[in-house]
């Protein structure tokens, strides 16, 4: 739109202002800009000072790759360096994310030691943690080996292109297999039974919160009891949770041919071979959707979203990947659409009450969406 009329409002005391005209607590805003400065810069140091602790030293050379900035939702010092001999990457967080570092290293210590499927070959490589978890009182870490990626490369990629890679990563995964001791290993497991009882729990409680209406809460619990047993009967596979761009590292090789490297398995669980795909199309609907409607949600995180190949620059054809994975079969193709709508529930039930206008946005989107199954 024309500058002359674009706005802003404070977040502090809603005071809309016009462009040209600053808002009235403009120095309040500037101060709270300050101070969240200052407390990210005392984070990094204390994540700088744990990495020396043991020996680490970060590259000079690299920018952090991410450093506790709250407008792009970042929880984490993530930096090229050194641990001894090997170039590594450190990821670094407050002692309140003690869990998720630990889950993640045992997420990697999993897909380390998974075997390939008979007949199955991989031909992306999956990122490898190197030494153990180090903390103290304030912060912890662990320390992944350092892969290179071809930024240039990426960016020359077409939305297909990016769309095959990540359907790549995807189906390697899925030639991993989920043995007895990948079950013991204290990974989120999301079988159909879960899928099924957590939907129908998260619409009642959507119901009676009076975020969806209950005859909508009551056909989609149908919807999710008649596929109960095909659900059930999905052979379970391991599932990463944020197989986009910002996670995939690429280069060429000699023959003209692209390796792949997957990183990040924070998330990784065990569910069905659509979950990975529901996540990214959920994701790219809602990020899109930010793009075109809040510029004022979407120009902070614009970046981002663009290396996670999930901006409007990269289409993906929803039928056609469904065909891709489901072979076409009716039933399969189902299960596909039942476990997108049950992770837009997850992330309805987990953000429902966040006040932060990105989560509401999202919320709202994925309610209407599920309304609109029912149509």
């Amino acid at each position: 739109m024309p500058p002359e009329h674009q706005s802003s409002s404070c977040s502090s005391c809603g005071y809309h202002a016009h462009a040209g005209h600053a808002p009235k607590c403009a120095t309040a805003a500037g101060k709270k800009n300050e101070i969240e400065n200052q407390a990210e810069s005392a984070k990094t140091s204390k994540a700088l000072a744990l990495i020396e602790s043991v020996d680490g030293r970060v590259s000079a050379e690299t920018k952090p790759y991410k450093q506790f900035d709250p407008a792009k939702h970042e929880r984490f010092l993530i930096q090229r360096g050194n641990l001894g001999d090997q170039e590594v990457v450190f990821k670094v967080g407050e002692a309140k994310d003690t869990e998720t570092i630990k889950n993640e290293s045992r997420n990697l210590r999993v897909i380390d030691g998974a075997l390939v499927k008979a007949g199955a070959e991989l031909d992306v490589h999956f990122v490898r943690q190197v030494g153990e978890i180090y903390g103290n009182e304030e912060m912890v870490g662990l320390a992944t080996e350092y892969l290179q990626d071809d930024p240039e490369r990426k960016r020359n990629l077409t939305g297909a292109q990016k769309v095959d890679v990540i359907g790549r990563v995807i189906d390697n995964l899925r030639r991993l297999t989920v043995t007895d001791a990948v079950r013991e290993s204290g990974l989120p497991t999301h079988d159909g039974g879960k899928i099924v009882r957590d939907a129908s729990y998260f619409l009642g409680e959507l119901a009676k919160e009076g975020r969806i209406d209950p005859e909508t809460a009551t056909a989609l619990q149908e919807m999710f009891q008649q596929a109960a047993t095909s659900l059930i009967a999905e052979e379970p596979t391991l599932v990463h949770g944020d197989a986009h761009g910002d996670n995939i590292f690429i280069k060429q090789t000699d023959g003209g041919n692209i390796d792949v490297s997957l990183l990040d398995f924070e998330g990784l669980r065990i569910s069905n071979q659509y979950h990975d795909w529901s996540e990214i199309l959920n994701k790219s609907t809602f990020l899109k959707h930010v793009q075109q409607n809040r510029p004022e949600l979407y120009d902070p995180i614009k970046k981002n979203v663009e290396n996670m190949w999930l901006d409007a620059a990269v289409e993906f054809d929803e039928e056609a990947i469904i065909n891709r994975v489901t072979g076409g079969d009716p039933e399969k193709a189902r299960n596909f659409r039942l476990t997108r709508m049950y992770d837009m529930l997850t992330r309805v039930m987990k953000n429902r009450n966040n006040p932060r206008p990105m989560a509401q946005e999202r919320v709202n989107l994925y309610l209407e969406r599920l309304k609109k199954a029912t149509e």
